[in-house]
């Protein structure tokens, strides 16, 4: 009798109705047919740890409170990109426009953001960023919190094009998603502590 392959072993192509049935907690990608592990973005000791969960939660939250107003599904990471079988990728954030297209699980994805890690920067840069266009998600944004920059690129015909840089305290409002504004110094800078606006407000 026939035994389904193990798709956690490291014969390839990995297909998609075998990527599903990976455990819930397995974090791994699949590219190409190859299952890849995420870039972990604590790995470098000298980076703060709260950098890129805290860049990637901003931008969930401004997201989600326009996807309120002006309609949309905002997903954090964890769930893949659709795409044709042998191409799974799961980018930190993830925006839909039409909520069908995420209970049917057809696409298309309009938004992906992928904030860069220590590690990361080739991945996001070099492998997502030409699988993203080649997938036709729409836009593309990457925010690096180490540079204090954020890159949106656009799709044109079959590749991105870089439609704005931003750096430091700048303010992103992106035409496609009228009414949004991010100030990016909220990006890579935690707020003060409560006990630090009291004492201020007492001097």
């Amino acid at each position: 009798m026939a035994h389904a392959r193990d798709p956690s072993s490291p014969a390839a192509p990995i297909t998609w109705a075998e990527y599903i049935q990976l455990p819930d907690d397995d974090r791994r990608e699949l590219i190409d047919g190859v299952l890849v592990d995420p870039d972990d973005p604590w790995m470098k000791p000298d980076d703060p740890p709260w950098l890129h969960p805290w860049a990637v939660g901003e931008i969930l939250l401004a997201l989600k409170l326009w996807a309120r107003a002006h309609g949309g599904v905002v997903m954090p990471w964890g769930h893949p990109v659709p795409a044709p079988d042998g191409r799974r990728l799961v980018p930190d954030v993830q925006l839909v426009r039409q909520p069908s297209c995420v209970r049917s699980g057809d696409g298309p994805t309009d938004l992906v953001v992928e904030v860069i890690s220590p590690v990361s920067g080739r991945r996001d840069r070099v492998t997502k960023f030409n699988g993203y266009a080649a997938i036709g998600v729409a836009e593309y944004w990457l925010v690096d919190p180490q540079a204090r920059l954020l890159e949106r690129f656009v799709l044109d015909g079959e590749h991105y094009r870089l439609a704005a840089r931003l750096a430091d305290d700048a303010r992103f409002e992106p035409e496609s998603f009228p009414g949004l504004s991010i100030p990016l110094a909220t990006l890579w800078t935690l707020p003060p502590d409560p006990t630090d606006r009291r004492d201020s407000s007492n001097g």
